[in-house]
């Protein structure tokens, strides 16, 4: 869905990544912290009668560090 924008009475386009994007965003913003790897995993959640569903609008971000860096 885009959200809609009371000012102009339209809704609004949304921007939209790939997790390649997005992964590599985080790289760049903390790779100098020591960070080399970085993991998009979609969060499950409770909807009734169908049990645990992957939630289509989160993601929880895991990131490694190098063994080498304190």
């Amino acid at each position: 869905m885009r959200p809609f924008n009371p000012e102009t009475g339209r809704f609004d386009l949304k921007e939209v990544k790939i997790t390649e994007d997005i992964e590599r965003e985080y790289l760049e913003r903390y790779g100098s912290d020591g960070f080399v790897e970085i993991k998009l995993i979609r969060p499950h959640r409770w909807a009734d009668k169908l049990g645990y569903v992957e939630d289509e609008h989160n993601y929880y971000v895991y990131m490694r560090k190098s063994q080498n860096v304190k």
